[in-house]
């Protein structure tokens, strides 16, 4: 079960919603139902807020769901569908204002616990940080934003697990600046990175990506990054192939560096 505030807008363009400043109603569904509430004319939030009034200041709950924007992308609705469902997570997956247009969407992800406004911003920048959903939109870190629903649009659903909080959130000193320098981390490789080859099945691909992307904040080439995750895929109980590392986490996190 998920908690969230909702307004019917039916009929209303987007730009007469952007005239809307309070909500109707805060209630708790099962996640899967939101699929629905994608498909026809709302606006949300996973938060309640005091008087219905949104806004940062007047948030009065916590969130058991994240919301994520996906506006520039060259990966389709569809593809990241898949690559959610890969990593064995529920999701929800919407697009917005364009309907046909299947690269500007919102993805809705489940947790596993609930989270504070204040926990919500470093959550959803662990997700693009830790590399789940790197090429987000920095605006889905806003706890007190309203995001909206149109009638027509395509929508998709996976039902598994809920996202590991504890796996994605940043303590606040790991979402400031990070060092560009990766002498550090490539003479203190065992030491920066080993709790990375502690994956299970079903998270190989996660922590790999991880890894990854610590390895792109800290300066790394794309010749050192390669090395280095065949490195840590080798040092893991169950390694991946080669094949699929390549395709799973170097390519994604080379195309990455080329979007950011």
């Amino acid at each position: 079960m998920v908690r969230l505030s909702i307004r019917n807008v039916e009929g209303l363009t987007k730009d007469e919603r952007l005239e809307i400043t309070t909500f109707q109603r805060y209630l708790e569904r099962d996640f899967k139902d939101l699929e629905g509430m994608l498909s026809r004319d709302y606006i949300y939030s996973p938060f309640n807020f005091l008087y219905r009034y949104r806004g940062n200041k007047n948030i009065c709950s916590d969130a058991t769901f994240v919301v994520i924007d996906i506006d520039h992308t060259n990966i389709s609705i569809f593809d990241r569908f898949e690559n959610i469902k890969s990593e064995g997570l529920s999701c929800i997956l919407g697009t917005t204002s364009d309907t046909n247009n299947m690269f500007k969407y919102r993805l809705l992800l489940e947790l596993d616990e609930a989270v504070n406004n204040i926990e919500y911003r470093l959550l959803v920048r662990g997700i693009r940080v830790n590399g789940l959903v790197p090429d987000m939109d920095p605006v889905s870190e806003k706890a007190g934003g309203i995001m909206y629903a149109y009638k027509g649009s395509t929508t998709m659903s996976f039902m598994a697990d809920k996202l590991c909080v504890k796996d994605y959130i940043l303590e606040e000193k790991e979402s400031e600046e990070y060092d560009s320098d990766p002498t550090h981390l490539i003479e203190n490789f065992d030491e920066e990175f080993n709790s990375f080859s502690n994956a299970q099945s079903g998270r190989r691909t996660k922590n790999l990506l991880a890894a990854g992307f610590k390895m792109i904040r800290g300066g790394m080439s794309h010749k050192q990054l390669t090395t280095h995750i065949y490195l840590l895929n080798d040092k893991m109980l169950f390694p991946k192939s080669k094949q699929d590392v390549k395709r799973r986490v170097i390519d994604f996190l080379e195309q990455h560096r080329v979007l950011t």
